[in-house]
């Protein structure tokens, strides 16, 4: 696949995003959420393990973690009741997934 087929496929995703109302109904009640396409491959992150952390003090401290499912997609890492504002980083395993597609990566994880 090369990389305007890619990007084809990547905008395919954002824009059923966009257009679907479960998507969007489930962003509306979870207040962090995420969707991981894999830009290697144009498709979802499945199956791609994931942390949210928030600062406390000095230290992170973990919230949630989560895997995501089919369409790349992960939510309910905290409610809206549980959701204070602060500073929050969310931790990517891409070793990990790499490792279970049988891929090299560069980056062992990210966080953002």
């Amino acid at each position: 696949m090369n990389n305007s087929e890619r990007i084809k496929v990547i905008q395919s995703h954002i824009a059923f995003a966009n257009k679907n109302s479960t998507v969007r109904s489930m962003a509306a009640g979870n207040p962090i959420t995420s969707h991981v396409l894999d830009t290697s491959s144009g498709q979802p992150a499945s199956s791609l393990k994931m942390s949210l952390h928030r600062m406390e003090g000095e230290e992170w401290k973990k919230v949630s973690s989560k895997v995501t499912n089919a369409d790349g997609r992960a939510s309910g890492f905290l409610t809206q009741a549980q959701f204070t504002a602060g500073i929050y980083k969310m931790f990517f395993d891409t070793g990990d997934y790499y490792k279970e597609q049988s891929s090299k990566c560069f980056y062992p994880y990210v966080e953002v």
